[in-house]
């Protein structure tokens, strides 16, 4: 099952372009990753200190090996700093894929 990872990030004001620099290389580096299929970061247009990054991994172990990897360790440092919370991190998957693999669970009974 694909995973979609969801992190919410709030940057210290005046600090937003240097936060999304450093995550755009975070992404750069992701793309080459076992397991990595897509990408994306946004910015919220009410709050431009919020920023959102949503990736779809081949499955949650791709994702778990990416996020204890050293290279995101290093660079996940430099954003870190910058941030006046720490990140949200949310491990999602496609309803259609999550329902159809609990096919027969007590979960079915409330779709």
């Amino acid at each position: 099952m694909q995973a979609k990872i969801v992190i919410e990030r709030h940057v210290v004001s005046g600090r937003e372009s240097q936060a999304l620099d450093i995550a755009v290389e975070m992404r750069s580096v992701a793309t080459k990753q076992l397991g990595y299929i897509s990408g994306e970061t946004l910015i919220d247009t009410e709050d431009h200190g919020t920023m959102i990054v949503v990736s779809t991994w081949r499955s949650v172990q791709d994702w778990k090996r990416w996020e204890s990897n050293e290279d995101r360790l290093r660079i996940e440092g430099y954003l870190a700093p910058l941030l006046s919370r720490p990140a949200i991190v949310r491990v999602c998957a496609d309803a259609g894929e999550f329902r159809a693999g609990r096919e027969g669970s007590s979960a079915n009974l409330y779709v």
